[in-house]
């Protein structure tokens, strides 16, 4: 494949087979790599890392295999990472996409991925809004840099095997929407009655979505629960352990669908 000035290549929703070629690299002006939602095959070719002007990869939903190339990480001007709905890719995250700082989007849900969510220091994602791993088979903590992406709106790591607490500071991302952690092993922050995590949400303007069910919380709902925004449309507890009464404001909430 000679260089190229191309700057967008989309070629997604056809029935295009085989495997993406090995030296796509060399369209060294790509801003836009649309390839999504073909019946495509093989391996991410480590060339794309070399692409320095990529702004936006979009490779889901298709039949992708092996690891994500830590090449990647080289990517300075990504702004959308997406390779879900592959199924077949394994390996771990690499941490050099997490240190990507122009990254807006990272979508992996619905793959094989295994081992930790990058937590090294120094990972910044100022500019990230949706992170979507889950579906996968990822173990450990939630990253407490998680609550320093302040523009994030959708945190999506549900149907993993994480453990450890829910962050107390999840309040730090004003703008979340949307914050699915069901179907995990998290649990009670040890000695502690209530689940204080919703302490930190009670000042949530914007939030219409809350799943945790499906966790071994063990713990009881605290006040704060009737504090939660008029916005929220869903709160999915179910299958999590909770014992106690339901606070009495939470009544009021008419908005709020309790499941």
């Amino acid at each position: 494949m000679p260089t190229h000035r191309a700057q967008v290549l989309s070629i997604s929703f056809n029935n295009i087979i085989g495997d993406i070629p090995k030296n796509i690299g060399c369209l060294s002006k790509l801003e836009e790599f649309y390839i999504g939602d073909n019946p495509i095959k093989g391996t991410i070719p480590t060339s794309l890392g070399n692409i320095s002007t990529l702004h936006n990869l979009n490779c889901k939903n298709n039949h992708i295999v092996g690891q994500i190339p830590p090449e990647l990480g080289k990517l300075s001007n990504l702004r959308e990472l997406k390779l879900a709905n592959n199924y077949n890719l394994i390996g771990e995250i690499p941490e050099a996409i997490f240190n990507i700082s122009s990254l807006e989007v990272i979508a992996f849900s619905f793959n094989n991925l295994s081992g930790r969510i990058p937590t090294t220091t120094g990972l910044h994602l100022p500019n990230l809004k949706e992170l979507y791993l889950g579906d996968n088979q990822l173990e450990g903590e939630i990253p407490l840099f998680i609550t320093n992406a302040s523009k994030l709106q959708t945190l999506a790591l549900n149907d993993n095997s994480l453990k450890g607490t829910i962050p107390n500071n999840l309040g730090n991302l004003r703008e979340l929407q949307i914050l699915l952690l069901h179907t995990n092993q998290l649990t009670n922050e040890p000695r502690k009655h209530a689940l204080k995590f919703f302490n930190s949400l009670a000042n949530y303007r914007m939030l219409r979505y809350l799943e945790v069910g499906n966790n071994p919380l063990s713990g009881v709902l605290p006040n704060s629960i009737g504090n939660l925004s008029s916005t929220i449309e869903k709160n999915y507890l179910a299958d999590a352990h909770i014992n106690g009464l339901i606070p009495t404001r939470t009544y009021s909430r008419g908005g709020m669908q309790f499941v």
